[in-house]
């Protein structure tokens, strides 16, 4: 076995699942985010979400990239992984809105 082979192949079993798990919550935030806004500035406040979200992690590849030319993959992984943990936690600050009912006065 070469020189990271194993490496190669940890990271394409690992892959799928990381992108399922690092990526899939982006299925929630159309239902979660939508009971957020009122129904005058809701295209606009998703929008905005999503966007920002997207222009920032753009900078993700770089980011890792230069990080792990410098200290390796894991420590750039080990490095970001905080950021991941603090959005996991932001989420419990979200306001409750069940049984709120949503605003539909656009209908």
């Amino acid at each position: 076995m070469a020189n990271g082979d194993g490496a190669q192949t940890a990271l394409m079993l690992m892959g799928p699942l990381i992108g399922f798990f690092g990526h899939g919550y982006f299925s929630a935030f159309g239902g979660m985010l939508a009971e957020l806004f009122p129904a005058a500035v809701r295209a606009t406040a998703l929008g905005l979400c999503y966007n920002v979200g997207r222009a920032a992690s753009a900078l993700a590849p770089l980011t890792i990239g230069a990080l792990a030319d410098r200290f390796g993959i894991g420590s750039a992984l080990a490095f970001t992984s905080p950021f991941f943990a603090a959005g996991g936690a932001l989420i419990f600050l979200l306001p409750e809105t069940r049984g709120r009912g949503t605003d539909l006065s656009y209908i």
